[in-house]
């Protein structure tokens, strides 16, 4: 929902596709290993997003532009 409210600068959601569901304490290595290869299709499909989002992240924010932002967001939370 965030996703379709927020401004792209804002808002970033990474889910990266998992070839299977595993609990957080897997230890198997072939499992470590098909998550490992996961990640790195992910990374290399969105690495213009990821780019994106380290640029939003380093980028020096006047508090005018701050309070303009939080405006605008309690602007489209009323909304729902």
């Amino acid at each position: 929902m965030l996703n379709d409210l927020l401004p792209d600068h804002i808002y970033f959601r990474f889910n990266p596709y998992l070839t299977e569901m595993l609990s957080m304490v897997e230890i198997r290595p072939d499992k470590i290993s098909q998550m490992e290869q996961d990640a790195r299709m992910y990374i290399r499909r969105n690495e213009e997003k990821f780019q994106k989002a380290a640029t939003a992240l380093l980028e020096k924010r006047q508090i005018q532009q701050k309070v303009i932002d939080w405006i605008i967001l309690q602007r489209q939370l009323s909304g729902l």
